[in-house]
C-alpha cells in the first residue's frame, strides 16, 4: 500500500493556486472600476452587427453605439462583460479550491490502511 504522506504536498499547491486566483480577483475588480457604467448588447442586422449601451433596466433595448464613432466604448463594455464572466468563474474556482483543502483528509486512508489485521495487508479483495 502507498504511503500516503506524499499526499500532504498537495496542500501547498492548492493553496498556491488560490493566492493565484485571489490575485487574479482583485485584478480584474480594479478594471471592473475603471470600465464604464451599462452594459453592451449586440445584435445582428443585415450581415452586420450592430452595437447598443444599456444604462438602466428600462431601457432594455440601449442606445445605438455607432462603430466609426465610438469603438473604444464599445471595446471596453465588451471587455467589461467579458471580465465580469471570468470574474464568476474564478470566484467559484477559489470556492471549490477552498472546500477541497477542507475536506481533504488523506490520514483517513493511511489509518484504515495501518489499522486492519496485519494479514489483510497483503490479500486481494474478491467479493465474488
Amino acid at each position: 500500500m502507498k504511503d500516503y504522506k506524499n499526499n500532504y504536498e498537495i496542500i501547498p499547491s492548492i493553496l498556491k493556486q488560490i493566492d493565484d486566483l485571489q490575485t487574479l480577483q482583485k485584478e480584474i475588480q480594479n478594471e471592473l472600476k475603471n470600465l464604464p457604467q451599462g452594459k453592451i448588447r449586440i445584435s445582428i442586422s443585415n450581415k452586420t452587427y450592430q452595437f447598443f449601451h444599456i444604462t438602466s433596466r428600462e431601457h432594455r433595448l440601449g442606445k445605438y453605439i455607432s462603430k466609426r464613432k465610438n469603438a473604444s466604448l464599445i471595446n471596453q463594455l465588451a471587455q467589461k462583460r467579458y471580465n465580469q464572466a471570468l470574474l464568476i468563474e474564478v470566484n467559484r474556482e477559489i470556492k471549490t479550491l477552498q472546500k477541497i483543502i477542507r475536506q481533504y483528509k488523506p490520514k483517513n486512508l493511511t489509518f484504515i490502511y495501518k489499522n486492519q489485521h496485519p494479514q489483510q495487508h497483503f490479500q486481494k479483495c474478491n467479493f465474488h
